[in-house]
This record gives C-alpha cells, sequence and structure tokens, in this order.
C-alpha cells in the first residue's frame, strides 16, 4: 500500500542532484524490480544489471552504462569482472549483513587506477537490522577509512569461526528487546575494535621488519 517509502524518495533525490553516473547497489531481485518501476516512473536513465543475464546482455549492459548512461542499477554481482572505474559515485540502497561484501561492492569503483575520489552513500532506515550493522562499522570501527582487503585481515581476528553475518542474526533474534540488542551489537563492535587494533599492531611490525 505504501507508493513510495522514505528511503526510496532519498535516493532519487541524490540520483537527481548530479549529473555524475552512479551505481546503485540493491540486494534482493525484488528490491530491484522495485527501483526499476520507480526510475522509470520518475524518468531516470539507468540500465539494469543482475546475475540471470547471459555474457553478451551483461556486456551490453556494461557498454550502455560506459557510454554515458546515468544509472547503473545492480544487484551485489553487479560488476563482477568489468573495470568501473570511469564511475567514482556507489549507493547502497540496503546493506548486506557480511562486510566483505559491501568492500566487494566498494571495490568495483574503489581501485588502483581510480583517479577520482569515491563517494559511498549507505541507506538504511532507522531502527532496522541494517542500521545496527552500519553503526558497528561505520561509527564504530570506521570500516569505510580502510583499504580494501583490511576490512577482511580484521574479521579473521575475531575469536570462533562464525560468519559475521551469522553473528549479527544470532544478536537479532536472541535479544527481541531494544536495550539488550544494543548492548549486544555495542559487545560485537568492540570485539571488532580489539580485533582491528590487534591487526593495526600486526601491520605496524611488519613494516618494521620489512620495510
Amino acid at each position: 500500500a505504501v507508493k513510495t517509502d522514505g528511503k526510496t524518495q532519498r535516493v532519487i533525490e541524490l540520483l537527481k542532484a548530479s549529473p555524475e553516473q552512479k551505481v546503485l547497489f540493491v540486494s534482493t531481485t525484488a528490491t530491484l524490480e522495485h527501483l526499476h518501476s520507480v526510475l522509470t516512473e520518475k524518468g531516470i536513465p539507468h540500465v539494469v544489471f543482475q546475475g540471470g543475464l547471459t555474457p553478451v546482455q551483461k556486456q551490453a549492459v556494461m557498454d550502455r552504462f560506459r557510454d554515458g548512461c546515468q544509472v547503473l542499477l545492480s544487484t551485489g554481482t553487479g560488476g563482477e569482472g568489468f573495470n568501473l572505474q570511469f564511475c567514482h559515485m556507489m549507493i547502497n540502497y540496503d546493506l548486506p549483513w557480511n562486510p566483505m561484501e559491501i568492500e566487494q561492492r566498494i571495490g568495483r569503483i574503489h581501485r588502483i587506477g581510480q583517479e577520482k575520489e569515491v563517494q559511498v552513500f549507505n541507506f538504511c532506515t532507522a531502527g532496522s537490522l541494517e542500521d545496527h550493522i552500519l553503526e558497528v562499522l561505520d561509527r564504530k570501527i570506521n570500516m569505510f577509512e580502510l583499504v580494501v582487503g583490511e576490512m577482511d585481515m580484521i574479521l579473521g581476528r575475531l575469536q570462533g569461526e562464525e560468519e559475521f553475518s551469522d553473528l549479527v542474526y544470532e544478536i537479532w533474534v536472541r535479544h527481541p528487546d531494544d536495550s539488550e540488542r544494543r548492548k549486544a551489537f555495542d559487545a560485537l563492535a568492540a570485539r571488532l575494535k580489539r580485533a582491528r587494533a590487534g591487526y593495526e599492531k600486526s601491520r605496524e611490525l611488519d613494516e618494521k621488519l620489512f620495510q
């Protein structure tokens, strides 16, 4: 019954705010179809990229985007194997639960050879699971200041063998009370902070030893 939700409206405003080309990432094909419909209705030029396309179709989509189409609307697999360095603006309409997937998205345009400053816009609904994830990754350990590849090293230092997304899911279902849930996410953030500190100490030691 909701015709235009608040998050979609803000994303549309951002897309219209500047003529620069932008990569717009979503996590599910249902969201992809929703935004495709909205962008079409708003008259925003875009191309759609998702895993079900054939190699020929994928190349055609990328060629249209490279030729100047304003928006590449894509699932998380978008751009894999393609050079997107001509673009320097990326929007995460929704966030994967795994920070490595977020890093992989950023890595599509923020890589060696990129000549412009890359801008990353992360959207989430207040109070949602993604909001808690963003709180932990951005405001607690400054993930978006890390070099691509460092997040993997930090996660590797977390005790236990659970995936980060499993840790997030476990917190969400075990703590229905909001205050308890926030405490649990704060504890996860503290673990990540210790892991980052340990990684940075090892990196500094390596740099001293191997110059």
